[in-house]
């Protein structure tokens, strides 16, 4: 798996991890109000999902910089290309990737 694909991963469950630690204490009385409130269990579903995303994503904005820092920092990759690609000129120069 190429570095990016793993960072990307360990973001994902590390943020997933988050939200579920988060609603974990209140996991019960949330389902049962968004059952109560929806009337139909299988509208209920979509709505938990829609809040779980919606409160994690804006608690991870909140927190941006500690989360960031679980996340390895980006180092610098070298990319170069050999000869012209289409009608551009060829790169012979280092990008970051983050």
């Amino acid at each position: 798996m190429k570095p990016t694909a793993h960072r990307t991963a360990v973001a994902n469950l590390v943020f997933n991890a988050f939200g579920v630690l988060l609603f974990l204490p209140i996991l019960s009385e949330f389902s049962n109000a968004v059952v109560d409130y929806s009337g139909n269990p299988s509208l209920a579903v979509a709505w938990v999902q829609l809040i779980f995303n919606l409160v994690v994503t804006i608690a991870t904005i909140i927190i941006l910089r500690l989360f960031g820092q679980l996340i390895p920092n980006s180092r610098p990759v070298s990319i170069r290309c050999q000869g012209p690609v289409g009608n551009r000129p060829s790169l012979d120069r280092e990008r970051y990737v983050s």
